[in-house]
């Protein structure tokens, strides 16, 4: 599904309700309605209705752990992993962190 790590937007919530629980929702009673004001909360950036994986799956664990902390930011994977990002979308503001690449922070 995540070959080119791109996925249709369209497959985003029968993918979330495959991912088992903290991160996803597989044992979760939850109609498309609710699940899809959980997306949206999510704030994952669509792309022509593709979504990302690492930006499908950085919001969920953000959720999962709430706001990040300055040693989490500062984890030598976090910082490569952010830098990678800063080099591919290049639109990003020099200011990006974990708050505000999942959204947490406008």
């Amino acid at each position: 599904m995540f070959g080119s790590g791109y996925m249709p937007t369209k497959h985003l919530k029968v993918f979330l309700r495959q991912v088992p629980s903290p991160l996803g929702y597989e044992d979760a009673v939850i109609n498309d309605l609710a699940l899809g004001k959980l997306i949206d909360a999510l704030n994952i950036p669509d792309y022509e209705g593709q979504v990302y994986f690492p930006e499908v799956m950085w919001p969920l664990f953000h959720a999962l752990i709430g706001n990040s902390s300055e040693k989490l930011d500062q984890h030598k994977w976090i910082r490569s992993m952010l830098k990678t990002y800063m080099n591919k979308f290049q639109s990003l503001p020099r200011y990006t962190n974990l708050d505000t690449l999942t959204g947490n922070i406008y």
